[in-house]
């Protein structure tokens, strides 16, 4: 029986080290692209309830390790209110946890920049329009945001009117080191993040909101409350299925 509780404690106790190095093996910094599953919308909203995306591209960490595209990556809703006569929407929620093989690990995570679907959907497609000709492999996309070009065969991503490259392209996204527009908010590469992050649809400078007109980012969840996201407007706040988030680890 002795046995029997000590091997139980062992296993407790490489579990929750195991918990421990995955939080720290996510540096700050490392970029997570995002898919909603499920809308998020103020109209039958309430706190609590669960929200849930999967992430869009593989996300290579400094260890060596990744987070496998396909990842379920989970949150909830801090508050929804309705608009109103004199009072805005506004939508409150945090993404802080991601499943790996089974087990959740904790995260704090800030929003970069969020696109509606019609935004990824444009994205997905031939600069110059849809073309059943040719391979996926073969097309050239626009990424959202700063207009960067990636051609879609695993060659290089440019800066929209140069040739200078900025990343690359993978099967299912592109990596590219992270960019600061001169007066932006979102900040560039972060001391021990990994070089090269991982961007799915977006550009390197992405930040903000993308095809969301009606909608305003009032706190990305970087400073107090850490990780709590608000999005205000004056009709009521709805994050359709496909909405795609560019979500920073703290």
């Amino acid at each position: 029986m002795k046995a029997v509780k000590t091997i139980a404690m062992l296993l407790a106790s490489l579990l929750v080290l195991a918990t421990g190095l995955m939080s720290q093996e996510i540096a700050p910094g490392t970029i997570i692209p995002v898919q909603l599953a499920k809308p998020i919308d103020v109209a039958n909203a309430k706190p609590g309830q669960q929200v849930v995306g999967r992430t869009m591209q593989g996300v290579a960490l400094p260890s060596g390790i990744s987070i496998p595209q396909g990842a379920r990556v989970y949150g909830s809703v801090i508050t929804a209110q309705k608009a109103a006569v004199q009072s805005n929407s506004e939508l409150t929620f945090v993404f802080d946890r991601v499943v790996l093989n089974g087990r959740q690990y904790k995260l704090t995570t800030n929003l970069r920049a969020m696109a509606a679907p019609e935004e990824v959907f444009d994205a997905e497609l031939p600069a110059t329009g849809p073309d059943e000709g040719s391979p996926e492999s073969a097309w050239t996309t626009v990424q959202i945001g700063n207009d960067e070009t990636v051609y879609r065969g695993g060659g290089a991503v440019v800066q929209d009117g140069s040739n200078v490259a900025v990343g690359y392209a993978t099967s299912s996204g592109v990596s590219a080191a992270v960019k600061q527009e001169p007066g932006s908010r979102c900040r560039g590469n972060i001391p021990g993040a990994a070089p090269q992050q991982s961007f799915w649809l977006f550009s390197s400078d992405a930040c903000g909101l993308y095809g969301f007109d009606e909608l305003k980012l009032s706190h990305a969840g970087r400073t107090v409350p850490e990780g709590q996201i608000t999005l205000v407007s004056q009709k009521d706040v709805r994050l359709p299925p496909g909405t795609a988030l560019l979500l920073r680890v703290d």
